[in-house]
């Protein structure tokens, strides 16, 4: 997503992450989402999650360099991250969420 956004990623993301200009801030760049109504071909997907995740990730680590970035986020924990990376599937019973949070 970092190298998307700042334009240094290949052709095939630029085409799979799609960006356009703020409305709202216009300096800045923003992912464009697609109406999506299925979890297994839409909520669960790469396209959807992506800009997702990227609005969750701390403002002041997009303006890392991309070194400094990777290393931050990979020690970073989202809170309420969407994908299901963060949960555990137990059989008969589907995706649970576990948190350290009280």
């Amino acid at each position: 997503m970092y190298k998307v956004y700042y334009g240094i990623s290949n052709k095939l993301m630029d085409l799979v992450f799609s960006m356009k200009d703020s409305k709202r801030y216009p300096r800045s760049r923003e992912f464009t989402t697609r109406k999506i109504t299925t979890v297994a071909h839409g909520t669960q997907t790469l396209v959807f999650l992506g800009p997702k995740i990227w609005d969750l990730v701390p403002v002041e680590f997009k303006s890392f360099s991309l070194s400094r970035f990777t290393k931050k986020v990979r020690k970073w924990k989202p809170n309420r991250c969407p994908c299901r990376l963060c949960e555990i599937y137990i059989k008969d019973l589907g995706f649970v969420k576990v948190s350290s949070e009280p």
